[in-house]
């Protein structure tokens, strides 16, 4: 038997040398080299023929005194085993008893013979016959296996949104499943052996080619490269991921992987950049209409404002008429508010193009809190508000833009004041917070605000419902400024309020805003 084991055991060894086709369910398969694309034969039969060609091989040499004829016959059993098998045991077994029968010949004749070398002789071609049909059942089974994993794949290719592809060393087609020829219209001649750059379009982006050409010279896998080819249906554009192939050398092969047809996808894609590109045009030009109108408002307002403040404290004498006096007041307030408002404007208008200038100038926080406080002293006693501050005495000193900080203090303080009845309070908080920066915050005990609005109050021109319960009606502007002002010097806003109870708005600081105690 050691003559089956040696020819098990090399077979054994020979399939680890043949390419594995992956199937979950059934394991590895195998094709036998430079046979992946022949038919397979029909085994049963082969079996059958090497089988009845061992026995009248066999019977003969019983029968007759032929004995280099019989060991000719014996060592011809190898061919069908190298059919059967591509495995050189079960030849080597025949060999070896076709010597045997020729160096001792057969039973009668003038030949001497040990009954143990002809014994041995005709036991090691039945061992080689034995073998063969072993292992070329077992080759029957790998070839069953082989076909249903085929065609397994073939299918799920057919059905499947994917294609797949394949190049060799210079990066030329050599294979394409058919759902590449389905999506691309064109025919098997006219891709195979052609390079992928043949029908590239041009404009495809630049930082992407690049990419993909630097992972195809490095030999690198590359994943969702996206590209537009020309198709003789029109362009389209697919995404393709691919790896590398090696020979067992490590010498290059070509590349192997999927294709997927992504057009809508990038037509979408596309439409959508285009509108952002025409909604950030469109907010520009705003921007900019809104920032030249407002510079050619200001001028006469302001001389509304100076010559209605003339008229109003009768600089250049008496009015003739308490009622001017009134009306010239009345001029004077309306304008005010309407500059503040084309301020605000063209604060926004600067923020939203970039042209906001800010400086960068060290400030002590508790100078420019209190300087804020004192500014609103005088409104917050006509409306009957008490403002108290609880400031620490760790507050340090910040760099940033101290007119844009007092602004934002400013529009906070005008905020609680315009919506806190009267005898109400507001007090202003600065600490230190824990993420080791400061936080100010102006807290209330007015109307508050609706819980399901404070997102809305974010953005430009929006106005909380309970509007009309405020002193004075506002623009919409002031808590959206307050947000880009403190953003453009690294902080953050927040704002917190229970309709009935009151608001609380907090600007904080980040720590490397900071400045060190002098």
């Amino acid at each position: 038997m050691s003559g089956w084991w040696f020819a098990h055991r090399y077979h054994n060894q020979q399939l680890t040398k043949w390419v594995s086709l992956t199937s979950p369910s059934l394991g590895p398969t195998w094709i036998p080299h430079g046979e992946s694309d022949k038919p397979v034969p029909n085994q049963i039969v082969a079996v059958t023929a090497a089988i009845l060609y061992g026995a009248l091989i066999l019977g003969a040499d019983l029968m007759l005194n032929a004995g280099d004829v019989i060991a000719i016959a014996y060592l011809g059993m190898a061919f069908p085993c190298l059919w059967l098998t591509w495995s050189p045991g079960p030849i080597l077994c025949a060999a070896i008893g076709a010597v045997f029968v020729s160096a001792g010949g057969c039973f009668g004749g003038e030949a001497v013979v040990d009954p143990t070398l002809t014994l041995a002789a005709r036991g090691y071609a039945i061992v080689a016959l034995v073998g063969a049909g072993l292992l070329a059942s077992s080759r029957i089974k790998s070839d069953q296996a082989l076909h249903l994993a085929v065609a397994r794949f073939t299918d799920l290719l057919e059905v499947s949104a994917d294609w797949i592809w394949e190049t060799d060393a210079d990066h030329r087609y050599t294979f394409l499943s058919k759902r590449a020829y389905d999506l691309t219209g064109y025919e098997p001649g006219d891709l195979i052996g052609r390079r992928r750059p043949d029908f590239v379009v041009e404009g495809n982006s630049g930082s992407d080619v690049t990419a993909y050409m630097s992972d195809l010279i490095a030999r690198r896998p590359f994943h969702g490269f996206e590209y537009w080819s020309k198709t003789p249906g029109g362009h389209r554009c697919f995404a393709i991921s691919g790896k590398p192939l090696f020979d067992s050398k490590g010498a290059f092969m070509g590349y192997r992987g999927a294709g997927r047809d992504v057009t809508d996808q990038a037509q979408i894609a596309q439409k959508l950049e285009q509108a952002t590109l025409e909604a950030e045009a469109a907010n520009r030009a705003k921007s900019e209409f809104l920032s030249t109108m407002s510079h050619e408002l200001r001028t006469p307002l302001n001389a509304v404002i100076g010559f209605s403040e003339v008229i109003g404290e009768q600089i250049f004498g008496p009015a003739g008429s308490p009622k001017y006096v009134e009306y010239a007041n009345d001029i004077q307030a309306s304008g005010r508010h309407l500059l503040d408002m084309i301020n605000d404007i063209l604060d926004i208008s600067r923020i939203e193009s970039g042209n906001l200038d800010l400086a960068d100038e060290p400030m002590v926080l508790t100078d420019v809190i209190t300087q804020a406080m004192k500014i609103m002293e005088e409104r917050a006693r006509r409306a009957n508000v008490r403002i108290d501050t609880m400031l620490s005495a760790s507050l340090p000193r910040m760099h940033g833009d101290k007119r844009a900080l007092t602004q934002v203090l400013l529009n906070l303080l005008s905020n609680a004041i315009k919506f806190t009845p009267d005898g109400g309070f507001i007090k202003i908080i600065g600490a230190r917070n824990a993420t080791g920066g400061v936080s100010i915050s102006v807290t209330d005990t007015g109307v508050g605000i609706p819980s399901g609005e404070i997102k809305a109050l974010m953005q430009p021109f929006s106005q909380a419902s309970n509007q009309k319960a405020a002193r004075e009606s506002g623009t919409g502007l002031g808590l959206y400024l307050v947000k880009r002002l403190i953003e453009e010097q690294d902080g953050e806003f927040t704002l917190e309020s229970e309709e009935g109870v009151g608001a609380c708005a907090t600007i904080s600081v980040p720590p490397q805003r900071l400045l060190a105690a002098a």
